[in-house]
């Protein structure tokens, strides 16, 4: 498996969508002109009389996906029904777009098309940004702390050696130090988002200044929310020297794209390297998003 420079395909076997609440879910499919074989749209069964849900359904429809509302039990039997392995195991490039799905969902489907796509096959995973929304001005709350999903709950490895975080910070006031006194690691390294929006970056330094000043500046990195390939091979390079010497988790909050980085990384080093998630369970209020105008793109070639 690599993680290729980013471009896209004049066409696709199949492709996997997110259909959610915000309107920039149907970005990719409004702003660009992919053809794409088998098309499919994964839906909620909540949330569906929020925001832009509705008439996000209705440009799929309109586009021909194949609409599938999925609830949390059972999804990677549901993902299978309309997403057959068989028809992964022939093509020859596959396209996700995870931008309305949830951390856990995402790592669902991404890690069900990595085990299931032939050698040869490029996926391209993409996300699109969403303008500057202000972060909630009270402490968002943790409901749970754990595996992204299952598989990456990684190994034991060796517990002589000490624990290490890598953690990618979002903009919510002190969920990160929430997520570092909760874990406890030995060791703590922070990934800061770059992005063309001003007010997110002071956001998240201002939310997160107590961690940030906590940690020397050498455990302290900058990532470019759009350089995806960039992103990838430094996190792969942190992480690889951390499993030399300590027992690294690595959970990513912030910008999804990174918790897709994650995803990958975690299929590609697994056994050895932990992907975990801090969940509020949605007991936050649904947010309505519009799109930056970027789509962002991580391509991976098995």
């Amino acid at each position: 498996m690599k993680v290729e420079q980013p471009s896209i395909e004049e066409k696709y076997d199949v492709g996997i969508f997110g259909l959610g609440y915000e309107q920039r879910s149907v970005y990719v499919v409004e702003n660009t002109d992919l053809i794409i074989n088998e098309k499919i749209a994964i839906g909620y069964t909540f949330n569906t009389d929020v925001h832009s849900y509705s008439s996000n359904k209705r440009v799929f429809d309109k586009n021909g996906f194949l609409i599938a509302e999925m609830g949390v039990d059972g999804f990677l039997d549901q993902l299978s029904d309309v997403a057959p392995t068989d028809k992964l195991s022939r093509a020859s490039s596959v396209i996700v777009d995870i931008t309305a799905m949830s951390r856990s969902r995402l790592a669902q489907v991404l890690w069900y098309v990595l085990s299931n796509i032939p050698s040869g096959c490029k996926l391209d995973i993409m996300y699109t940004p969403s303008e500057f929304v202000p972060p909630p001005a009270s402490t968002t709350p943790i409901k749970k702390i754990e595996e992204i999903i299952y598989p990456l709950s990684g190994a034991i490895g060796n517990i002589t050696l000490p624990s290490s975080l890598v953690m990618g910070l979002g903009y919510e006031l002190n969920k990160a130090l929430g997520v570092y006194t909760f874990l406890e690691p030995d060791d703590l390294f922070l990934l800061i988002p770059k992005s063309q929006k001003e007010e997110f970056e002071v956001s998240v330094c201002k939310n997160n200044c107590t961690i940030i000043e906590s940690v020397p500046e050498s455990s302290v990195f900058n990532y470019d929310v759009l350089d995806t390939h960039r992103t990838y091979r430094d996190t792969k390079e942190l992480i690889i020297s951390l499993l030399k010497s300590t027992r690294p988790i690595f959970l990513p909050l912030g910008p999804k794209i990174l918790s897709a980085i994650g995803v990958v990384l975690g299929y590609e080093l697994r056994p050895d390297l932990p992907v975990w998630r801090a969940s509020s369970e949605h007991t936050e209020a649904p947010e309505e998003r519009i799109s930056g105008g970027k789509i962002v793109t991580l391509s991976v070639r098995m």
